[in-house]
């Protein structure tokens, strides 16, 4: 099935999975990604489903453009431990990620 459909016949829209954001004292989920590098090409998965291809140079706001197409990707907070690039040669750069729709626990 497509990334955002199940059943059968593939036909059945998914939900949000994860806690419901009506409920007090949920967690967001947050996900660390550390990059060393100075040149090439990752690709994410998201629910066993590759995302697009992200340069090692890219920027956060590279990432989240690149997640917008995804359904029930949802929205995301990308901040960088060190400098402005996802990726860096002279010290790994670590990737916050934070989950604003998709509440937690969610496959890594």
């Amino acid at each position: 099935c497509d990334l955002d459909y199940t059943g059968f016949s593939c036909s059945e829209r998914m939900c949000v999975r994860g806690d419901d954001p009506m409920t007090s004292g949920g967690v967001q989920e947050v996900q660390l990604l550390r990059c060393t590098a100075d040149e090439g090409h990752m690709v994410l998965y998201f629910q066993r489903h590759a995302l697009t291809r992200i340069h090692s140079a890219a920027t956060e706001a590279d990432i989240q453009k690149a997640l917008l197409p995804i359904p029930l990707f949802g929205s995301v907070l990308m901040d960088f431990s060190s400098g402005g690039e996802l990726c860096r040669s002279d010290v790994s750069n670590i990737a916050t990620i934070t989950f604003l729709d998709n509440f937690g626990p969610l496959p890594p």
